[in-house]
């Protein structure tokens, strides 16, 4: 018997297998071989990946980029930005993670019209710099698959930072911007680098002997164009349309403070308004044990949602995920903190569980360390509650609203 015909020739209709499956046409029963992909159709559209304009593409100090989508685009999904240092040094000072150019930048702003729909600070960089599968940090535009060590000699770098939003999901979600719906509306993205001199660097963010001279910033998209058809279908009714979106909480405290299971950290993210389905706590470098120079620490994290525990203390065991990130080594992601807080099933989800956060008046996140810890400067800076989930925003009448909800 041909081992593909084992489970046609033991089919019976009983068991777990019946329930999904059947030998006779019903209705209802479907082919996987000519399925909805083979019978749907759809408008048939065009799309292509593309430099967005810009005010200016290069800085020698720490100027505003500001980017400006044309308006003779349907859709805008994908985005993507590029960061480049000319003559980046490491002679003196320390090796640098692989996603150190994430430090920058301040923030990252998506504006419709007036709106400012998202912000994006360092945390939420180097959290797309880790969830990213493919080499992001480039050296001489060669994939590099390493932190950059200590006495590299000059060289330019790049790096790639997928926003997290307006995505094509790995759920096959499309989350485009609908500029074609918005014609009344600019949709710009504004970059807002950090001090970006070198004695910043070195005394509160990183230690890097000189972070370059100039610094190129560009953004590529992919951008859809729609038929008439298609375009007037939509116009012509009132669109409620969702995208995947993060929002932001920072806690702010001095370097070189003090931590211990008495005294926790406790980050207020009260402002958090989106559709969520996780919560990530991101800093650039895990704080060292007080008692242990040179021995990193780690945390238990509690989430009240209201006066409510959402889950209860997690430990670290079951949070930490730095050690399982895309293509870096652990030895090049060995002091970055990046734990998570499910709070929907991410493996199945279509967003029926997810958490509305803005129905809360309170949420704080409170990080117990297990041992007393000590504060650094990275730590500091970057020390951040990610939210990731959906927003909503609503097309009628050549314009977009979004709400946060």
């Amino acid at each position: 018997m041909s081992g593909s015909i084992a489970a046609i020739a033991a089919y019976n209709g009983t068991g777990t297998q019946s329930y999904g499956t059947t030998d006779k046409q019903q209705a209802g029963v479907k082919s996987v071989f000519w399925n909805d992909y083979d019978t749907n159709k759809h408008f048939v559209n065009g799309c292509s990946v593309s430099e967005v304009s810009s005010n200016k593409g290069t800085i020698t100090s720490e100027e505003t980029i500001v980017f400006t989508f044309d308006n003779d685009i349907d859709a805008i999904s994908d985005l993507h930005l590029v960061v480049e240092t000319d003559s980046m040094d490491t002679a003196t000072n320390n090796p640098l993670p692989p996603w150190w150019m994430s430090l920058l930048i301040e923030r990252v702003e998506m504006c419709v019209g007036n709106q400012i729909i998202s912000t994006i600070n360092s945390a939420g960089l180097i959290k797309s710099f880790l969830d990213c599968e493919t080499p992001s940090l480039y050296k001489g535009k060669i994939p590099l698959n390493s932190g950059i060590a200590k006495g590299a000699a000059a060289a330019a770098y790049s790096t790639i930072f997928k926003l997290p939003i307006f995505n094509t999901l790995d759920n096959d979600v499309d989350c485009s911007y609908l500029m074609g719906l918005a014609n009344n509306q600019t949709l710009q993205v504004k970059v807002y680098p950090q001090n970006l001199s070198a004695s910043d660097f070195t005394s509160n963010v990183v230690a890097i002997d000189s972070p370059g001279t100039e610094f190129d910033f560009k953004l590529f998209a992919n951008k859809c164009t729609m038929t008439n058809a298609e375009r007037n279908l939509l116009k012509n009714q009132v669109v409620p349309k969702r995208t995947n979106i993060t929002q932001s909480a920072t806690k702010f405290m001095s370097s070189s403070t003090t931590f211990n299971s008495t005294s926790p950290i406790t980050i207020n993210c009260d402002h958090f308004n989106i559709y969520a389905d996780a919560l990530y706590i991101i800093a650039g470098e895990m704080p060292d044990d007080s008692s242990n120079p040179g021995v990193t620490s780690a945390f238990d994290i509690e989430v009240f949602l209201n006066s409510s525990s959402y889950s209860g203390i997690l430990p670290p065991e079951v949070t930490n995920v730095a050690t399982s990130l895309n293509q870096y080594s652990h030895a090049d992601l060995d002091d970055v903190y990046y734990y998570k807080i499910p709070l929907a099933n991410l493996a199945m989800s279509k967003d029926q569980d997810f958490v509305p956060l803005g129905k809360y008046d309170s949420i704080r996140v409170v990080l117990t360390p297990i041992s007393s810890i000590t504060t650094s400067p990275t730590f500091v800076n970057t020390l951040s509650v990610i939210a990731t989930g959906k927003t909503t925003g609503v097309y009628q009448n050549g314009a977009v609203t979004f709400t946060t909800f």
